[in-house]
């Protein structure tokens, strides 16, 4: 017997992890499953400080993310649906889209 139908779910929930943090911290979120939705939320920073919303391209879409750390090359978040499970992460800074704080 294969997999579990719930194992082979590709659903992509990293939007919905940062809804429901953002909500758990008594702010509204964008209630948006779709990542790049939060370039449109609270106001943009220049220069990324702990915890803000981190918004990165990827082909077919986005990915949303809280800001750890930066590297020369890479920027280390805490984000969901990253290798199917909450957890830090590093992704290249080429892929950066946008810093996000609430207003």
């Amino acid at each position: 017997m294969g997999a579990p139908f719930s194992a082979q779910d590709e659903t992509a929930w990293c939007s919905a992890f940062v809804n429901w943090c953002m909500e758990q911290a008594g702010y509204a979120g964008t209630d948006s499953a779709w990542a790049r939705s939060w370039l449109n939320w609270g106001r943009q920073i220049d220069t990324p400080v702990a915890g803000c919303i981190t918004v990165f391209k990827r082909e077919g879409g986005g990915h949303v993310a809280f800001f750890i750390s930066k590297t020369s090359t890479r920027i280390n978040v805490l984000g969901g649906n990253q290798s199917n499970c909450v957890c830090e992460l590093g992704y290249k800074t080429d892929r950066l889209l946008g810093y996000r704080v609430p207003q």
